[in-house]
């Protein structure tokens, strides 16, 4: 049996699927840069393919964090995504391997409240996101150009912000949700107030990290074009709303400030994923207010709280 290779597997979303992986019973082999393995380096890729003969190449690879991390850190965050997409693509398409492609929703234009397929293309990013979401955006027209010309079967899903156990324990690379997470439970560690950066009324919507390794395992086995697909619930929440859950899940009596002097990012971003719905089938998602006591629950341990 053919193992699936999952490149970035000791990543918050690589953790996830080679979890699912391991208990669903399924060979897999896993690829970091973490455990040595430097996947800008087109000839580790083909030989790790040619090595171990993988059926699918599940991309998780990444290099990520908040808008802080983008602001001080695009330069690097530029050339390593950008080498990594393109070594992925042009090595499956050589060795005839089907790539599963997870994409932040930061690629929509800063125009859209609710984001449609149809509309990727519909104006520019929010500036706070230029450089992530501009290369994913060019990782999509790679993935299209090489099913176009070399017949490579990929499929891009888009997911919204992911949260859960398993995320960054710096605030400044962890997803947004885990680096608010990480800021209320220092708080309480050390009985400080919480700054929350911009003015809390931005709207987001949140998938747990296992619902979004669940849909890009599904995708294995699913035959669609390299037109991407967007996955979530299409449920926002503000980040004041979600700063008031946090508190109550932690019992936390501190106050909560905002700075204004910092950007909001866009204001709303919420998904539609009527297409997706009509492939994946099967999809469930974990309930919101359990996935946010799982993900404290996690930083509590990790922070020892």
């Amino acid at each position: 049996m053919q193992p699936v290779l999952v490149l970035g597997h000791t990543g918050f979303l690589g953790k996830a699927v080679v979890k699912i992986l391991d208990q669903r019973g399924l060979d897999f082999i896993g690829a970091s840069l973490s455990t040595g393995f430097d996947l800008r380096i087109q000839d580790n890729l083909d030989a790790l393919i040619k090595s171990t003969n993988p059926k699918t190449i599940v991309n998780c690879a990444a290099v990520v964090g908040g808008i802080e991390y983008g602001r001080t850190h695009g330069a690097a965050m530029f050339r390593d995504n950008m080498l990594m997409q393109l070594e992925v693509l042009e090595s499956a398409s050589k060795n005839g391997i089907k790539v599963v492609n997870p994409i932040s929703n930061c690629i929509y234009p800063k125009k859209l409240t609710q984001f449609k397929e149809d509309e990727l293309w519909d104006g520019p990013l929010d500036e706070t996101v230029l450089v992530y979401g501009g290369i994913r955006k060019i990782g999509i027209i790679g993935s299209q150009a090489y099913a176009k010309e070399r017949a490579l079967s990929v499929i891009n899903l888009i997911f919204p912000n992911l949260y859960g156990p398993g995320d960054h324990l710096d605030p400044v690379r962890a997803h947004a949700l885990g680096g608010l997470v990480y800021k209320f439970v220092e708080a309480k560690i050390k009985k400080t107030d919480v700054v929350i950066w911009g003015t809390g009324k931005p709207v987001r919507e949140w998938l747990y990290v296992d619902d979004a390794a669940r849909a890009l395992i599904s995708a294995i086995d699913i035959e669609v074009s390299s037109d991407p697909l967007n996955i979530g619930t299409g449920i926002g929440i503000s980040i004041s709303e979600l700063a008031s859950l946090i508190a109550t899940q932690l019992n936390y009596s501190g106050k909560i400030n905002y700075d204004l002097s910092k950007a909001d990012g866009a204001l709303t971003k919420t998904m539609i994923a009527d297409k997706s719905a009509l492939v994946f089938r099967d999809l469930e998602f974990t309930d919101f207010s359990l996935g946010l006591l799982t993900t404290i629950e996690y930083y509590q341990k990790e922070m020892q709280l």
